[in-house]
Formats: C-alpha cells, structure tokens, sequence
C-alpha cells in the first residue's frame, strides 16, 4: 500500500505544469488565430481597395471619354448653330476646364460622381441650346417668309404707288398742256388797202411799191382748261436787214431778254378769239426781201411766219 502511494504522489505534483502547457498553446493558438485573421483581413481589405481603385480609375477614363465626346459635340454644334454659338462657346470651355481637372488630381469615388453630374448637367445644356437654336431657326423662318411676303406686299404698294404718281404727274402734264393756249392760223401779209367802210375789202399785196403796212393775224382757239384773264403777246418783226421793225422796246423774264415791235393784251374768257394787228413804218417805203415775223407768249417763243416781198 505504501508503494502505490508512493507511485501516484509525482503523478498529482505534475498536474499544474501540464495546466500551464496547455494555456500557453491555448494563447498561441489564439494569437496565431489573430494574426491570420489580421492578415486575412488585411489582405480582404487590400483587395478591396485594389478593386476600388481599379473602379475609380476605370471611372475616370470613362468620364474622360465622355468628356472628350461632349467636347466634340460642342464644336460640332458652334459651327451648325450660329445663334447660340456664344452660349456654346461658354460650355463647351467648363467641359476643358473639367477635363484638365481630371488629369491632375487624385478624387476619390465622391468626387468622380460630383464631376459625373455636371457632366450630365452640360449635356443637357447642350441639348437645351441645340433645341433653343431650332426654335430661334425656325421663329426665323417664319420671320423671313412674313418679311418678305411684306416686302412683296410693300413691293405691289411701291408699284402701284409708283404707277399712281406717274399716272398723276402724266395727266398733270396733260392737264398742263391741255391749259396751254396756242394761237393757231398764223398769218404775216402786205397791205396795200385796208377794209374800211368806203374800200369794203381789203388789199394784200407783196410788191413793196404798193406795201403800205404789214398784218399779223393769228387765233386763240377755245380752251375750257384754259386759265382766264389777260394773255400778253409780243410780235418781233425783223426787215430784210435783219432790223427790228416798230417801237423796238425790250421787256425781260427770268434773265431773258425780248426786244418786240408791238405788244397785244387779250383779255381771254375761254371762247375762241381772232387776233389781227398793223404794222406801219412810219410812211416809210418798205425795201425787197425777206420779213420776219415771230410770235411770244409772254417770254416764250409761240410760232414763226416769213414773208417775202419783191
């Protein structure tokens, strides 16, 4: 018996180291445990961030392509939509300015959204101002088709305008020729008698022996468009020496001058009217040749009659 007791006392007096093994391989199982799920977890998260990285990047390509894309986009629309060409111009220099943005900095997932929405802003800017351009294109149109459709109309009124007062200045001159007064039957002759009560008739003649006095005579016609009132006639008569005959007085109009052998005043009231006038020298004998009779109307010359006595 005290053998056995003997044997089983080392047993019983090893039990607390064996305890103290067991907590120590306990603890170092546990911290091996730690520091593998440390490392996994490192290792967890590092791939994790690889992935968000290679997502940021992807990202950002893809926004820089979208940004080059928008980029083109404006210049394409600058040169079809030149009434909002400013406009585009505007926009199209923030999607520059973005781009170089992009190039230079370090943004995180964030940030790459942020630039994402204002680059969805500037497309529909874009889409805005091309729609805006349209309807300005097409409010043009209308304005062009209404400007000229009144230029047309305008045109019409301008012709017609134009045709009325060509018409009126056409029937103001006809009315003012229609006013003018022309003598008519112009007559330039020699005298050897005249009508009188005793003679009963009267003597032409072209021979100068028997020439006594000259005779003029011409006729106002009727004219209802005629102005009323006196009408001054001159008559220059010219010998053959080219001399003026008679009072050879002068009378000016308008810077004109008119030397006349007798002056005749007709009262005019529109009715036809026979006029006659004498002319004698003097009881000068007349010379051969050629006689000259001119007729004015006021300063205006009127009419012409040559006479030629032998």
């Amino acid at each position: 018996m005290s053998e056995t007791a003997e044997n089983t006392q080392p047993v019983e007096g090893n039990q607390p180291e064996e305890k103290k093994g067991g907590t120590k391989r306990t603890i170092i199982i546990i911290l091996l445990l730690l520091l593998l799920g440390s490392i996994g977890y490192n290792f967890v998260n590092q791939q994790k961030n690889k992935a968000a990285e290679n997502v940021l990047v992807s990202e950002k390509l893809l926004l820089m392509k979208e940004l080059g894309d928008l980029k083109k986009n404006y210049e394409i629309a600058m040169v079809n939509n030149v009434n909002v060409s400013e406009e585009l111009s505007l926009e199209r220099d923030k999607v520059l300015k973005m781009m170089d943005e992009l190039k230079k900095s370090q943004m995180d997932l964030a940030q790459l959204r942020k630039y994402r929405a204002q680059t969805q802003e500037l497309k529909l800017n874009l889409s805005q101002l091309i729609a805006e351009n349209e309807m300005l294109k097409a409010l043009n149109t209308k304005l062009k088709v209404k400007v000229d459709s009144s230029m047309v109309e305008l045109g019409k009124s301008e012709i017609k305008t134009k045709t009325l007062d060509e018409q009126v200045k056409t029937l103001s001159k006809t009315v003012e020729k229609g006013a003018i007064v022309k003598p008519l039957n112009l007559t330039f002759q020699g005298v050897a008698q005249r009508l009188s009560s005793k003679t009963k008739r009267e003597a032409f003649t072209n021979r100068a022996t028997k020439t006594k006095e000259l005779k003029i005579c011409f006729t106002l016609p009727e004219n209802k468009l005629a102005k009323k009132g006196d009408m001054h006639f001159y008559v220059q008569i010219n010998n053959p020496k080219n001399n003026i005959m008679g009072l050879k007085e002068t009378v000016y109009f308008e810077g004109k001058s008119l030397t006349y052998t007798f002056e005749k005043v007709i009262k005019y009231d529109n009715e036809a009217v026979d006029v006659c006038e004498y002319v004698n020298v003097s009881l000068m004998k007349f010379e051969p040749g050629k006689y000259t009779a001119q007729l004015f109307l006021k300063g205006d010359f009127v009419s012409k009659m040559d006479l030629e006595i032998k």
